[in-house]
């Protein structure tokens, strides 16, 4: 152990700076996601379950398979359920500015028949990927036509991962209450 006089031999005013230190919370925020990018799904999982109350209950396995879709996106691990929480349950409500652009009079009528058509994949992101492209194809529609609405449906708002990993992540059943939900809410 150095003594008071040796530490002081040691120090230098050499490169301080006149400015006052400055918090960026910014930076605070970049750096943390770095670090959650750099943990293992298993640890992350862990630390995101800790953290959200609500994700006790879900199960580590269906967390970490949450994790997959969005962890690039997390800056805090409460990120993953306040933030992402319609992997785990369905939309209370809808952004309303996202319904009234992406609403049209007969979104309820396409979205009706391609949950009918789609229930019937093996509901992978491909298989649902290929049924959307072939459904619009036929219904001779631009892709974002029912695109947008769809992420509407199944998560209320314009945001999160592929509408495809989400439909594969929530399952035929939840993905088909949620559209027959959104259908029946959201009457043009």
């Amino acid at each position: 152990m150095l003594s008071i006089e040796e530490m002081a031999l040691l120090f230098s005013m050499k490169g301080i700076q006149k400015a006052g230190a400055r918090f960026d919370i910014e930076k605070l925020r970049w750096f943390n996601q770095h670090y959650l990018q750099g943990l293992s799904d298993e640890v992350l999982a862990e630390i995101c379950i800790t953290f959200s109350e609500p994700l006790r209950s879900i199960g580590e396995g269906r967390v970490k398979t949450a994790l997959n879709l969005v962890k690039e996106r997390l800056i805090i691990p409460q990120d993953l359920y306040n933030e992402h929480g319609y992997f785990f349950s369905a939309p209370e409500s809808y952004d309303e500015k996202a319904v009234a652009k992406q609403w049209k009079n007969e979104t309820s009528l396409l979205l009706a028949d391609f949950v009918s058509r789609c229930v019937e994949t093996s509901f992978s992101e491909e298989a649902l990927e290929a049924c959307l492209k072939k459904f619009v194809e036929e219904k001779a529609l631009s892709i974002g036509a029912l695109m947008a609405p769809l992420r509407l449906a199944l998560v209320g708002a314009l945001k999160g991962p592929s509408v495809y990993s989400i439909m594969q992540f929530i399952g035929k059943e939840e993905a088909s209450r949620r559209i027959a939900r959104a259908v029946q809410f959201l009457k043009a």
